[in-house]
């Protein structure tokens, strides 16, 4: 069965969510909220979507996982952190990252075709290891007004296409 949960406040969630079959999973947050995925989240084919009102972190262990479901991943106004070792594999899903705030990556994975979008007020990396981005099928297209990675610690990808704009007036773009 499907897993809903709406909270007027913060949200922890500290113990592993698996799903299976179709079902989907909406985690969301409201009044200020932020969100953080301690334990990982397991779906076959349903749909993964995450939103924090108010910024939103998955911890080392906060993998979501997916053979074929989309995960959509909205942290409100604030800042979306990963830590270096979080994973984010939709299988063959999409993947779509929103934040009012940095973007700070993970590992991000899927075999699907679609474009995966990151939209955020500057993305970087959580930290130096295997590819960050992992799509060879998928155009990245970004979105952001303070670059992406630094000009020490780039952002890993592997895709098929890059589309980037960024409305910062001294932003950098450091890609490998």
């Amino acid at each position: 069965a499907a897993i809903t949960l709406a909270n007027a406040g913060s949200l922890t969630v500290d113990g592993a969510l698996v799903l299976a079959g179709s079902a989907a999973l909406n985690l969301s947050t409201t009044s200020n909220g932020h969100l953080r995925l301690n334990q990982g989240v397991t779906t076959a084919s349903g749909a993964v979507a995450i939103s924090a009102a108010a910024g939103m972190t998955l911890g080392a262990q906060g993998d979501i996982t997916s053979i074929s479901g989309n995960v959509t991943l909205d942290a409100g106004t604030g800042a979306m952190t990963m830590d270096d070792l979080t994973v984010v594999d939709a299988g063959s899903g999409m993947i779509e990252l929103n934040a009012g705030g940095m973007v700070t990556l993970g590992k991000l994975r899927t075999t699907s075709t679609a474009d995966l979008k990151i939209t955020g007020a500057g993305v970087r990396d959580a930290g130096e290891g295997s590819t960050d981005v992992v799509a060879v099928g998928a155009k990245l297209v970004v979105i952001t007004s303070a670059g992406i990675g630094t000009a020490l610690d780039a952002i890993e990808i592997r895709v098929a296409a890059v589309d980037v704009i960024d409305t910062g007036e001294a932003s950098q773009i450091n890609l490998e």
